[in-house]
């Protein structure tokens, strides 16, 4: 993730000023693409900025869209910078639709940016502002898409984050963000399982889509039975999730007799 002290230091600007912002994240990335999933960019209501998510192709759409993107909640959108180019910047109907907004840039690349507002994406930037401090990695997982039943036995939405961690120590489920009640779900516990025994394969960012193993994770749950049975299409009850282990920033001390490398 770049720039992430900048970004860290204008949340805490924001949150003290009373000015509300948008914090836009990489979470998934196809073909060609300048940023990798992860990577930040927060945006503020006073027209304040820092982080890139791409090369700068992206940014000053997501500039003016943000705060309007996240105007009932946190929401994902597919920005492809493929060859076909359309006039996004006036039409309104397609800035909250499925549909992927293509930039017509040449890249022929997919990018998949998660918006939320900066009081829910507080609770990320507080772990990542202790994990510099304490440096120690945690690893988190943040939901991306979820199929109709596990937010209607959930109530889970967009941009819930599960510490992977404490799962993994003490077997107990627990939210990133401490305000969350830890939740009792046959489907959320068999979820989480899976997710803290993922094994990274690019860095240490994974963006993982999970097919439910129905019979043992929906009918666990007897309760649930019903709505399993009266599901057609049971792709709807695979979750996506974005994976991260979020660890210190490296430092480097160099020490030297010269002036280029005063101690």
């Amino acid at each position: 993730m770049n720039q992430v002290a900048d970004i860290l230091t204008l949340a805490k600007q924001a949150e003290q000023q009373n000015i509300d912002a948008v914090l836009a994240t990489v979470v998934r990335t196809e073909g060609s693409a300048y940023r990798r999933a992860g990577a930040m960019m927060l945006i503020c209501a006073d027209g304040r900025s820092v982080g890139m998510i791409s090369g700068g192709c992206l940014e000053p759409h997501i500039i003016k869209r943000a705060f309007w993107l996240t105007r009932l909640g946190a929401s994902v959108q597919v920005y492809q910078t493929g060859d076909e180019q359309r006039d996004y910047e006036n039409d309104e109907s397609d800035i909250d639709s499925d549909d992927e907004l293509n930039f017509g840039l040449g890249c022929n690349g997919k990018v998949h940016v998660l918006f939320e507002r900066l009081t829910s994406a507080k609770p990320l930037l507080d772990l990542i502002a202790q994990v510099r401090e304490d440096r120690r990695p945690v690893t988190i997982a943040t939901l991306i898409k979820s199929g109709s039943l596990d937010l209607q036995s959930t109530s889970l939405s967009i941009g819930t984050r599960i510490s992977l961690d404490n799962y993994k120590e003490t077997g107990q489920f627990k939210f990133v963000d401490s305000k969350q009640e830890a939740l009792n779900f046959p489907t959320l516990i068999n979820t989480v399982k899976k997710l803290s025994n993922h094994n990274f394969t690019k860095r240490n960012t994974d963006y993982v889509i999970l097919n439910s193993d129905l019979e043992n994770d929906y009918l666990e749950g007897s309760y649930l039975k019903s709505s399993y049975e009266n599901i057609d299409n049971q792709k709807e009850l695979s979750s996506e999730w974005l994976i991260q282990q979020i660890e210190p920033q490296k430092r480097l001390l160099i020490c030297g007799a010269g002036n280029d490398v005063m101690p």
